[in-house]
């Protein structure tokens, strides 16, 4: 195995820079179009109804610079079997799939419990979608195959009414310049193939070792910003948001320190050893309310969003739900307050090892 120091970069070409820092930044602004429908930043400077045309240019820019690329890249394909589950989400978002987005997606993948079999109340839905080149080649196609995906996002809503994320988007650039920092590859393990029946992964790994510590650095300073003040969040959507982004963070450091992608559900147990019992024990107190999530309102939610055709009108009434009393009691100032010391204990420690790293 290759040690820490031989997965070190050297970035001498200038196009390996640009083409990271584009790639970047051109995932960002074709997620939220394409969960939005609209990229504030782009409409800003080139007009609402220029943000598809910059992003089919920016795409086409992006591949004349992977071609000149020669940084290191290590060859992954992944085989991602059939989903053989009942949930009738899921099966309602593969019949969605087959019957709008054959020939403009390449494959969709369906990952975290879900994915893994695992599923539990507190489950939401994560699934990835490859975008096919056609895609992403005009104006008119960027613009379809995007309603289309934000169309689907309602049996997603249908079974998790505390969503907080749409499709994570990848493109064939990204399946050939792969960044382990937006989605480490390691999870298409435990993953299974939405679309097309069964599908194949084939992945160009790069390494994004400062990508990986930006990552964690970047959700534990929301965290820490969240906690802070010790303040419980006060509707239900909140407090599912913060949890999530909790139990997220063993990973992230995980992958930050080691520059190793991680299962989340083994990084629990790969992370606690850094750490003593007493400082870990919000970790676990967080999990116990994920193992025992559940809340009454829970089944005419996901009724009603199959119903709505406004998801905005959906997801104002989502808001402002209250906590229930029975996940209510689990929650206090004090650990509020742990969760903030571990999370500046974890910040601390990676700041430690990546310093000693940079000096070796």
């Amino acid at each position: 195995m290759a040690s820490q120091s031989d997965n070190k970069v050297n970035f001498d070409d200038k196009y390996d820079i640009e083409l990271r820092n584009r790639q970047l930044l051109f995932k960002s602004y074709l997620s939220r179009y394409v969960d939005k429908g609209f990229v504030p930043i782009l409409a800003k400077v080139y007009g609402k109804e220029s943000e598809a045309g910059f992003l089919v240019k920016e795409y086409a820019e992006l591949k004349n610079l992977l071609v000149k690329s020669e940084e290191r890249k290590t060859k992954a394909d992944i085989h991602l079997p059939e989903y053989n589950g009942q949930n009738r989400c899921v099966l309602d978002i593969i019949d969605y799939l087959n019957a709008h987005l054959a020939g403009e997606v390449s494959g969709a993948v369906l990952h975290g419990s879900l994915g893994s079999g695992e599923e539990v109340n507190y489950s939401d839905f994560d699934a990835v979608v490859v975008l096919d080149e056609r895609s992403l080649s005009s104006v008119v196609n960027i613009k379809r195959v995007s309603q289309k995906l934000r169309r689907a996002k309602k049996y997603m809503y249908a079974h998790d009414p505390l969503q907080h994320h749409g499709w994570f988007i990848l493109t064939q650039l990204d399946l050939g310049y792969y960044s382990d920092a937006y989605l480490p590859h390691v999870i298409y393990e435990h993953a299974c193939s939405l679309f097309p029946v069964e599908y194949t992964l084939h992945l160009a790994v790069r390494d994004s070792y400062a990508e990986n510590i930006d990552a964690f650095r970047s959700l534990n300073q929301s965290l820490k910003k969240k906690t802070k003040n010790k303040n419980i969040p006060r509707n239900l959507y909140s407090l599912k948001l913060l949890l999530s982004q909790f139990m997220l963070l063993p990973s992230l450091y995980y992958q930050a320190k080691n520059n190793l992608g991680v299962w989340k559900a083994e990084s629990f147990s790969l992370v606690e050893k850094d750490f003593t019992k007493r400082q870990w024990t919000c970790m676990n107190e967080v999990s116990e309310i994920r193992k025992n999530w559940s809340y009454f309102y829970e089944k005419p939610l996901r009724y009603a969003s199959s119903k709505l055709g406004n998801l905005k009108f959906f997801k104002y009434i989502v808001h402002s739900l209250p906590v229930p009393d029975h996940i209510e009691h689990s929650l206090s100032k004090d650990l509020i307050g742990e969760i903030y010391q571990l999370c500046t204990l974890m910040e601390n420690k990676l700041n430690e090892h990546v310093s000693d790293y940079s000096s070796s």
